[in-house]
Formats: structure tokens, C-alpha cells, sequence
């Protein structure tokens, strides 16, 4: 089974080789430089083995091509421009590269000079695109020689015949052949995604869409660690502001006078403020490339219904899900006045009292939304009909999803023992009673500072519905105290309360809810931890088990 890719860069991945057919290249330089194209060849065969093994720089390469080639005029600056000029990207390739990296790790494995790497690098973001480059001048040997092999097969991590590696010359091939991987060549990008089948690879859209599984999406996604990290926590890395302007103005049919590169917060979409040529001011939320998330009809129709409500949130404009115009799904919303709440703080302490009683106050309208059935919403009912009927016909359904797994994957990486992992499973055994819902509402399911707008005095926005579910509103409650202090919490009950009392059974529920989401959110920190090894994430593990050791105290476990 196929693990890894490996792909050349030169006539695969972009132009970069001296003898692809590209007359105006050849008719620009020998104008220019006054030589014929076989003048330069001579050149080429002297300077390029030099260049590729990093025996000499750019610089010193050119001046030894064009003085190979009798050129008597050496002007090192103009070559370089020239050579730049004529480099492009081989038609369909990055599409085809966007949807293998989010399924397989991928490597790039050229024969290439140090600076024509970071040309690449910095031009077409490939080291966005392939977890590690191989360059010929760093090792210091070149294809088909077994030790740039060698440095591949130790980047990947993977068995040698677990590798598929790609080039579009037979000698790169067999060498690669000879050192244990399989090979392809390469003809084209349409060819090639076709030959990739026959190696049992998938190319087709990543399809995640699906939350039948998910008690929180973000945990639950079934993606590995590493996908996690290429898909959503690079995301920015491949974000192309051409494109995104073009998407707006699509669209609105209105021309984009000023966009800002993505905001750099968020857990999923590239967020992008942008004005129009009317003066509206817009936000674009955009998914990855190449992946299929599926929930933004039903975030429009959980925001119109909000609205409805009296919640202050944003009117959705447009939605394209269908990637016919462009390779990525994203929706255009209002751009809603304050500023993001997180960002304006820290407060003192009467101003934050009053910020979270409106937000408390707020979280009732928000409540007072009738939805059916549980969990999560069906998107393409909410895109059919505009209703919120969530995809699970019991609540039961919906806390339980994933629950077994995210407690063995917790043992498995040693953030909780066995005993914890039986405890847990008793508590819920024993409080099963409690797991009841007889009228589902709109939970919005991620309410904190950050997912709220605030001119200082009122909150103005609740945004990012992305989590949002239907179910016991008492969850909203649960998931705020994993993020904030009881102080807080407080406020946030008392402003509730001038609209809708508490249940009863709030405190009990409240505690069961709490420990489902700290199971939640350790667990996906822990997911995380895996390629994120920063303090910031350290504190917040520390964080989540102090938070499971308090409320198992609750419990008197």
C-alpha cells in the first residue's frame, strides 16, 4: 500500500528545465544575448552539473553559462530575470497536489540549484504544498544516484516499496526503482490521476462533510493528526489572494476595492475582509482547497433564524459549494460592526460583568429558536428547505457519538489512565437518566470572546456558527465554563435569566454536559499535541485535565 509520494519538480511540478519547448523563452534570450539556442546548450552542459550538485551559486552559474555559450555580453541580472520570467506551473498539477496532500504525506525530490528552490518556494509556496524538498544541491548529489534516494526515503519515514515516486525521466525512475520505491511517470496531470488508480491512490475532493460521528466536528473529523495539521492549521499558507477576489466579485457582481489577507485566528476557514467598489464592506469565510466540509447552508440558516430571534449576527450573501468557479467552498456574509471581543480586552471587571450579562441575555434569544430532531443540522435540508433539523432522531445519539473513542484514544496517549477511562464510563452510566431532551433548541456551541463582536458597552455579533447543533440549551452552559472562570459563568447565568429561567435539573445536567465536553476538548488538544509541541498548547492540556480532575471530584471519583 501506497504511504508517501514523491514528485519531481522540473516539467512535472513546474518549467524549470533549460530544454522545455517554450519559443518564446528561447527567442527572448538569443535576441537578448545574441547566441543561438545551441550556443546556449553548450553552456547548459557545462554549467548545470556544477549548479545542481551546489558546487557553484546562481550567480556564478550564469556567468559560466553565458560565457560558455560566447555570449560577450555577461549580464548576470537580466539572465536571472529572464530565466524567472519563463518559469510556470504545469497546467492542473496544483489542483491535483492540494487534493493528494490531504490524504498522503508528499515529498518533492528535484535536481536543482539552492536559489531556484527558494524561487519555487517563494513563487508557488511549494513548501506549503509537500511536507519536505529534497534539493540535489543540498545533498550534494543528483538522480539517479542512490544517495539523494536514500535522503528521501528518510524524509518520508515509510518502507521504500510503501513510496510512489514520479518523475518524467526513465534514469530518475530506475534509480528510484533500485532503491526499493515504485515508480510512475509522469505525461501530464490528467494522465497521471488516472495512473495514480491503478495504485489503489485517491484523488477525488476529501469528503469530511459528515458529522453523523461528531459530538464537537473539530475532535471528531475522521482525519488523522497530520491531515488535521496539512488541511486546517497550513491553511493560510495556500491562500491566493487573486483568487479570493475574484470569488467576491463573482459572487456580489461587485468590483473588490480593498481586501485584507486572512485574518490569523480561527481554528478552520481563512477569514477575508473585503470592501466593495460601493463601499459595502463583506467577509469571506473561505474551507482548504481540495475538501469538502459541507455545513455553511446550514450556518446560514441557523444565522437567519438567529436574527429572527433578535440575536445580533450576520446576513449571509452568497454561498458556492459546488467548486465549479474555484477550488475551494466559502460564503460571503455581512461584515457586522464592534470588534472581535478577544482582541478588545482585556476589560475591567464592571465592563466585562456587563458584556457577559448581554451575552447571557443574548444566549436566551438564541435559545428560544425551535429546532427538530438532535445534533447536528442536516445541511442539505437546510439547503432545500432552509429548516434546522438535526441529523439524530435522539439526544442520546448525539452525546454518545464518539464518546468510546475519544476516551480510548485519551488512554492510548497517556493523557488519562485506565482507572480515569472507567470512571468516566460509570459516571455516565450511572447519570444515563439525565441525557434527556424534550425540546430541542438552538445551541450555539462554541459562545466565548472570540466568537463575539463588542463595541465596549453591548455585544453586537455573535458569529462563527460552525458547531452549532440542536439540543439541551444547558450545553451552552457546559462548553462557556470549559473556556472561562465561575465568576463568568455567573454573569453569564444572570443576564439569561432576565429573559428564561433555568430548568430544575440545570446543575446536574450541567456537570454531566461539562465532563462530555472536557473529554472533548482534551481530547482534541492531545490530537494536536502530536505536531504541535508549543507552550501555549502545553498550557492548555495542563489546562483541560485540571479541569477533568476538578469535576471528577464533583463526582467523588
Amino acid at each position: 500500500m501506497i504511504k508517501a509520494l514523491v514528485f519531481d519538480f522540473g516539467n512535472v511540478v513546474v518549467t524549470n528545465d533549460w530544454n522545455y519547448i517554450c519559443p518564446e523563452k528561447d527567442k527572448e534570450f538569443t535576441r537578448y544575448f545574441g547566441v543561438t539556442m545551441q550556443e546556449f546548450k553548450k553552456g547548459w552542459d557545462v554549467a548545470w552539473p556544477l549548479i545542481r550538485i551546489g558546487k557553484i551559486t546562481e550567480d556564478e552559474f550564469w556567468k559560466l553559462f553565458l560565457e560558455e555559450s560566447g555570449v560577450k555580453n555577461i549580464d548576470i541580472s537580466h539572465a536571472k530575470e529572464l530565466w524567472r520570467k519563463y518559469q510556470s506551473q504545469i497546467p492542473g498539477m496544483i489542483d491535483l497536489i492540494i487534493r493528494l496532500r490531504n490524504r498522503y504525506p508528499l515529498l518533492g525530490c528535484t535536481d536543482n540549484g539552492k536559489e531556484w528552490v527558494e524561487y519555487y518556494k517563494t513563487t508557488y509556496h511549494l513548501d506549503i504544498y509537500f511536507d519536505a524538498i529534497v534539493c540535489s544541491a543540498d545533498v550534494g548529489d543528483h538522480k539517479p544516484h542512490p544517495k539523494i534516494y536514500r535522503e528521501v526515503i528518510k524524509k518520508t519515514g515509510v518502507k521504500p516499496d510503501e513510496i510512489l515516486f514520479i518523475d518524467d525521466n526513465d534514469s530518475p525512475l530506475e534509480g528510484a526503482k533500485n532503491s526499493g520505491m515504485q515508480t510512475l511517470k509522469f505525461n501530464n496531470a490528467s494522465q497521471l490521476e488516472k495512473d495514480l488508480k491503478t495504485f489503489d491512490i485517491k484523488t477525488d475532493v476529501l469528503d469530511i462533510s459528515s458529522r453523523k460521528h461528531s459530538f464537537y466536528w473539530q475532535t471528531d473529523r475522521k482525519i488523522s493528526e497530520l491531515q488535521v495539521k496539512h488541511i486546517f492549521q497550513d491553511r493560510h499558507g495556500f491562500f491566493d489572494e487573486e483568487s479570493a477576489r475574484k470569488a467576491i466579485e463573482y459572487g456580489m457582481k461587485k468590483k473588490v476595492s480593498t481586501l485584507i489577507p486572512p485574518i490569523k485566528s480561527g481554528s478552520i476557514n481563512s477569514v477575508v475582509k473585503a470592501t466593495l467598489d460601493n463601499g459595502l464592506d463583506v467577509i469571506m469565510r473561505m474551507h482548504p482547497n481540495g475538501l469538502k466540509n459541507g455545513y455553511f447552508w446550514a450556518e446560514k440558516a441557523v444565522a437567519d433564524s438567529a436574527r429572527r430571534a433578535g440575536v445580533p449576527t450576520y446576513q449571509t450573501y452568497f454561498i458556492d459549494d459546488s467548486k465549479t468557479q474555484f477550488p475551494f467552498d466559502y460564503m460571503i456574509i455581512s461584515c457586522e460592526p464592534g470588534n472581535n471581543m478577544k482582541n478588545s480586552g482585556p476589560y475591567d471587571s464592571v465592563t466585562d460583568k456587563k458584556l457577559i450579562e448581554d451575552t447571557g441575555r443574548l444566549l436566551a434569544l438564541t435559545h428560544s429558536v425551535k429546532t427538530n430532531q438532535f445534533g447536528f443540522f442536516d445541511n442539505e435540508i437546510a439547503k432545500k428547505d432552509h429548516k434546522l433539523q438535526g441529523i439524530h432522531r435522539q439526544w442520546k445519539e448525539h452525546i454518545y457519538s464518539s464518546f468510546t473513542n475519544n476516551l480510548s484514544y485519551l488512554v492510548s496517549k497517556n493523557a488519562i489512565t485506565i482507572d480515569e477511562h472507567e470512571k468516566i464510563e460509570s459516571i455516565f452510566k450511572h447519570n444515563d437518566k439525565l441525557i434527556v431532551c424534550d425540546s430541542p433548541r438552538l445551541v450555539h456551541n462554541d459562545l466565548a470572546d472570540w466568537n463575539e463582536l463588542t463595541d465596549g458597552t453591548k455585544i453586537t455579533a455573535f458569529i462563527d456558527w460552525d458547531e452549532a447543533f440542536s439540543g439541551d440549551p444547558i450545553c451552552d452552559f457546559s462548553t462557556y465554563s470549559v473556556f472561562f472562570d465561575d465568576i463568568r459563568l455567573k454573569n453569564l447565568i444572570n443576564g439569561y435569566e432576565t429573559i428564561t429561567r433555568l430548568p430544575p435539573d440545570f446543575e446536574e445536567k450541567f456537570h454531566l454536559y461539562r465532563l462530555r465536553y472536557i473529554v472533548s476538548k482534551l481530547t482534541l488538544r492531545t490530537k494536536r499535541a502530536v505536531y504541535d509541541n508549543s507552550a501555549f498548547l502545553k498550557q492548555f492540556l495542563t489546562y483541560s485535565k485540571e479541569l477533568l480532575s476538578k469535576e471528577m471530584k464533583y463526582y467523588g471519583r
